[in-house]
């Protein structure tokens, strides 16, 4: 079947080329008759805008590129999905790629995203600092909303406030008269790290105590090198008490290891999640988490790009900050007295 065009809906609709046109592209003022004879007539034709003709008239694709690590944190299928609502409202279509940590692969989906001439980008990069591949989409002036990463570019920001979110943890572990607190799974390579150890030395300081480096796990990537770590915790001379386990596969992992050292939530261990998730909220016991509001985040980096794709602000170093809060449950409680599974 032939393709209905504009010409055939103008025609059915009994006006001009011009005004069918206006009505269509959204452009100019028609009165609300003709725009209504339009409609109409566009839906009975099933008629379909040109996407590449108006493109070519426009210079816009009306497509955003999205580059992520991974979809498997709850926390990033969350944020993508509220991206691709807020950017649907606006009219544009969320291409994403996924990274997997590999800069090479992307670097090629960048270039790729600059041969299809997207609109903007949304990108959470692999590599902080220098980024040779993201300066080069912003010497071709192309908008980009960074999620959550230190990069030496002039470009627009999403940032979680994790300092305050792990100061906040670190708090109310010492509230409760936890002295021995473990910070895991906490990669010092990515700025959410960095800003999570800066806020747990601060809620120690600010308890009067100081951070012991024997409590900070190295960086980790997976549930067993978490539960590895918890296990020998466990075998310290003076153990800790409670832990701040970082992300899903921290929290998996962190538990793994306390049921294999015979310590019960919350009566010989406090365990908060830095990242709220299903399975903190429904486990048993119920797991105090750090939580920040992804579909907000999403909303205001597509409300912030769509801004500098209009021209707004486009070579403003511009940050918005996501607040944190505590989500208080039942993993948490005061420190234990001396039992017998602690070492003299």
């Amino acid at each position: 079947m032939k393709r209905a065009t504009i010409r055939d809906v103008a025609r059915l609709a009994g006006v001009a080329l011009g005004t069918a046109s206006r009505v269509l592209g959204q452009r100019g003022q028609t009165s609300a008759d003709a725009e209504q004879r339009v409609q109409t007539a566009a839906r009975a034709l099933g008629y379909q805008p040109d996407s590449l003709a108006q493109s070519l008239r426009t210079r816009r694709t009306r497509m955003v590129g999205c580059l992520l690590a991974d979809l498997a944190d709850p926390l990033s299928s969350s944020l993508v999905d509220a991206l691709e609502d807020a950017l649907g409202e606006a009219g544009y279509q969320l291409m994403l790629v996924l990274s997997r940590d590999d800069p090479e692969r992307e670097a090629r989906a960048l270039q790729e995203f600059g041969r299809r001439r997207v609109d903007g980008v949304l990108i959470a990069p692999c590599v902080e600092g220098r980024h040779p591949a993201l300066a080069a989409m912003v010497a071709a002036r192309v908008p980009v909303v960074v999620l959550d990463r230190d990069v030496e570019l002039p470009v627009g920001r999403l940032l979680v406030d994790h300092r305050g979110g792990a100061q906040d943890a670190t708090a109310h572990l010492c509230a409760l008269g936890h002295r021995r607190i473990a910070m895991i799974g906490f990669d010092n390579r990515w700025r959410a790290g960095r800003e999570c150890l800066a806020g747990y030395r601060a809620g120690l300081a600010a308890a009067g105590r100081a951070a012991d480096p024997i409590l900070i796990g190295p960086e980790t990537v997976s549930c067993e090198q978490v539960e590895q770590q918890i296990r020998h915790l466990l075998t310290l001379r003076q153990p800790p008490t409670a832990a701040i386990c970082a992300g899903r596969q921290g929290l998996i992992g962190a538990l793994a290891g306390l049921r294999e050292g015979r310590r019960r939530l919350p009566g010989q261990f406090s365990v908060v999640a830095y990242g709220d998730s299903e399975l903190a909220s429904a486990g048993e016991p119920a797991i105090t988490a750090v939580q920040w509001d992804t579909t907000q985040g999403g909303r205001l980096a597509a409300r912030q790009l769509c801004e500098r794709i209009d021209g707004q602000s486009f070579a403003a170093d511009h940050r918005e900050v996501l607040p944190t809060r505590l989500i208080e449950r039942a993993s948490t409680a005061r420190k234990p007295g001396r039992t017998t599974w602690q070492k003299e």
